[in-house]
Formats: structure tokens, C-alpha cells, sequence
């Protein structure tokens, strides 16, 4: 699923989601995309570990601010986004919130090479089989609740500026947080 610029207030809810990033062997950002999406919600749905024998970087969740391909510059930002009960199994990284912030290539329009993905929440997920369960990019974000299993590093707080600030993460008892 791709949600891009201005597309707000969905829900999303009961998926099965398998190989997605992969299409006509050229790799995604994920299976689920949101591209300046806002105030909508990714829930309950199924995540499964792959089918293909190509070896592609998985993610489930992967949410950005477009940075000017085609010469438009997104003027929203993702925020206010729910990824709440899913079960992510066999990605490398199951959300990745910011995915794209640090990145400065030729057609970012700002320079910036900021991605301004903020106050999304990412709750009560099951994450199996995974080498990294959450990875946040961006300011202001919240985990709770999450559940990993074989998981290698369950939280990645990635200061890409060396900053990150505002991030809450409640309810995750002995589970590491790794700051890069």
C-alpha cells in the first residue's frame, strides 16, 4: 500500500502483507508506504516473512515526507499516524519511522536532508523473527507496548544530526533501546 501526499484519515485494518517490497525486482520502502500521510491508522493487520529468494533489505511500515522527486516538494508532514496490533514476522526492519531522514540526494528541493515525521505511535505490536523492530529517525515519536521475540535490536533511536528529541517510549520493560 502506497498512501501518499495528502492522503489522511484512512484506516487501515485485517491485511495479510507478503513480498511486497518487491516488485518487478526493484526493492520498496516497504510493504505499507506513507508518504506524508496523516492521522490515519495501520492496524491489526499481518505482516509474513517473505517468499523470495531475492535479497532485498524488508521493511513493514515505512513512513517519510517525500523530498521533491518530480520537482514537488510534499508539503505535509506523516503525523498523527496509529501502526497499533499488528504481527510483523522476517523483516529487517518491521517500522522505520523517518525512513528517509539523513538522505541527501540530488533531488531533495530543501537541501535539508530532513525528513519531519512526527507524533506518530507505534503500539501493541507483535514483532517476530526480526532484526530490527522499531527504528525512529525523527523527533517526537512514541512506542508503547510492543512485544519482540528474536528480535536483534527491539528500539532504534537513530540520531542521524545528532539529535533527537521528544521521543517517548512507555511500557516496554526489558527490551533494549539502542541509540545510533
Amino acid at each position: 500500500i502506497y498512501a501518499g501526499s495528502n492522503s489522511h484519515s484512512n484506516r487501515f485494518i485485517g491485511n495479510r502483507f507478503r513480498d511486497n517490497t518487491i516488485a518487478q525486482y526493484n526493492p520498496s520502502y516497504g510493504d505499507f508506504i506513507g508518504d506524508c500521510f496523516y492521522d490515519s491508522e495501520v492496524l491489526d493487520n499481518e505482516f509474513l516473512p517473505t517468499n523470495a529468494t531475492v535479497q532485498v533489505v524488508l521493511r513493514g511500515v515505512s513512513v517519510f515526507r517525500n523530498q521533491g522527486e518530480d520537482n514537488s516538494l510534499r508539503r505535509q508532514i506523516p503525523r498523527g499516524n496509529i501502526t497499533r496490533g499488528n504481527t510483523f514476522d522476517g523483516y529487517a526492519i518491521a517500522v522505520h519511522i523517518g525512513s528517509r531522514h539523513g538522505r541527501r540526494i540530488f533531488y531533495d528541493i530543501t537541501g535539508e536532508g530532513l525528513d519531519y515525521a512526527f507524533y506518530n505511535t507505534i503500539e501493541e505490536n507483535q514483532i517476530l523473527n526480526t532484526s530490527i523492530g522499531i527504528k525512529i529517525n525523527t523527533d517526537g515519536n512514541t512506542v508503547s507496548g510492543n512485544q519482540f521475540t528474536n528480535v536483534t535490536e527491539p528500539i532504534v533511536l537513530h540520531c542521524v544530526f545528532f539529535s533527537l528529541k521528544n521521543t517517548t517510549i512507555n511500557n516496554q520493560p526489558n527490551h533494549a533501546v539502542r541509540l545510533w
